[in-house]
């Protein structure tokens, strides 16, 4: 279970908007206690990407890391 919005839930599937949104909202939770940034960017009417930033200590470098956090079947 996950605590979302002062209620403790759990994500039972990634398919649906409300499971995406409880997925968002535990990933982004997740970013931040690690201490990134973390801002939506929305790319269609059903679809928003996560995006997650932290600087580093050498700004000629950049990593990007990226993943699918919605489910199939």
């Amino acid at each position: 279970p996950i605590i979302y919005d002062g209620k403790e839930v759990f994500i039972k599937e990634r398919r649906s908007a409300e499971g995406k949104k409880l997925a968002r909202a535990y990933l982004a939770h997740l970013l931040m206690k690690a201490g990134y940034e973390v801002s939506e960017q929305k790319y269609s009417s059903t679809g928003t990407n996560l995006i997650a930033e932290k600087e580093g200590k050498d700004s000629s470098a950049v990593v990007i890391v990226s993943a699918h956090m919605d489910s199939v079947g």
